[in-house]
């Protein structure tokens, strides 16, 4: 049963929101009620961004097909050499091949690489820097840009201050479910054989914490272990969105963990091993398994909330 749809506000995207209060769902269904939910403002986002870049190659931010990479004879001929070049770097930066915050290879390195001279490379990456893609530092060295965190500004300490409220607890929990779902299948799908490879060895490291950690040093860990996941996913809004929340809420998750342990004196008996089945599931590439893995380790801490 639920009730009517209302209207929410008007979003920084020129869209309202529609808000579904769910009441009596069974709990799978919630789960699919979250996954859905997170879609829905994922799709705002991208239409957002591909309305003001209007590149031909936008729908590649999607994520909703497996990569296939492109060979350069897939470009028309009459295409230069630094418009080749600029697409398949976009192209990176949309299958997450680059990651948002992570740096370029130098000028020099990517000429000898790709076989082109400098000043095409210079060229491709100066067009990338003025459509607002990557920044370049005095130094020299040129980073990837968040794309989403110009729609995800916030006062400053407000994160703080709303850390601390176990409503806004709750509601950081919710998203988590939806998001970590979504990152656990695309990186059960898409991982490379070396991401495969560095999640385990951070999954082994997570088994072997110490006793003597503060909280603070267990919840950085702990969202280590999730934002690797996203990153593995090879989907440049769960990546993007992934970075931006977790820097933004951290201290909202924090505070879940700390009342968490105040309650129990250690993490619920549940914690590790759903941070296993997680784990399992990723590294047997089984995506349906992964993403409900995900969706019950936040939503099991959520549980714990409500019962207080």
């Amino acid at each position: 049963m639920t009730k009517r749809p209302t209207r929410g506000p008007e979003d920084k995207f020129g869209i309202c929101f529609t808000v579904v209060i769910v009441i009596d769902r069974s709990e799978q269904r919630q789960k699919r009620i979250l996954a859905l939910h997170l879609r829905f403002i994922f799709t705002l986002m991208l239409c957002k961004i591909v309305n003001e870049r209007r590149e031909r190659n936008a729908t590649l931010i999607t994520g909703l097909t497996k990569y296939t990479e492109k060979s350069q004879d897939c470009y028309p001929m009459n295409q230069n050499l630094s418009e080749t070049l600029l697409q398949q770097l976009k192209e990176s930066l949309y299958t997450g091949d680059l990651l948002p915050g992570g740096e370029l290879e130098s000028q020099r390195r990517m000429s000898e690489s790709r076989g082109v001279s400098r000043s095409t490379v210079r060229e491709a990456v100066g067009q990338l820097e003025a459509e607002g893609y990557v920044e370049v530092s005095h130094g020299g060295k040129t980073r990837v840009k968040n794309l989403l965190e110009p729609y995800f500004e916030m006062p400053v300490g407000e994160g703080k201050a709303l850390g601390d409220n176990p409503e806004f607890q709750r509601q950081v929990l919710d998203v988590r479910a939806m998001l970590e779902g979504e990152a656990a299948f695309y990186a059960a799908i898409r991982a490379t054989d070396d991401q495969l490879k560095a999640l385990d060895e951070e999954y082994r490291k997570m088994q072997q914490r110490g006793q003597r950690e503060t909280t603070l040093e267990k919840a950085k860990e702990d969202l280590r272990f999730h934002m690797m996941i996203a990153e593995s996913s090879h989907h440049l809004l769960i990546i993007s969105f992934s970075q931006l929340f977790y820097t933004r809420f951290f201290n909202a998750i924090y505070g879940v963990l700390t009342r968490t342990l105040k309650k129990y004196g250690r993490y619920p008996d549940g914690i590790r091993s759903q941070h296993s089945a997680i784990h399992q599931a990723i590294m047997a590439r089984n995506a349906e398994a992964a993403r409900t893995a995900a969706t019950e380790h936040i939503l099991y801490t959520r549980r714990h909330l409500e019962n207080e």
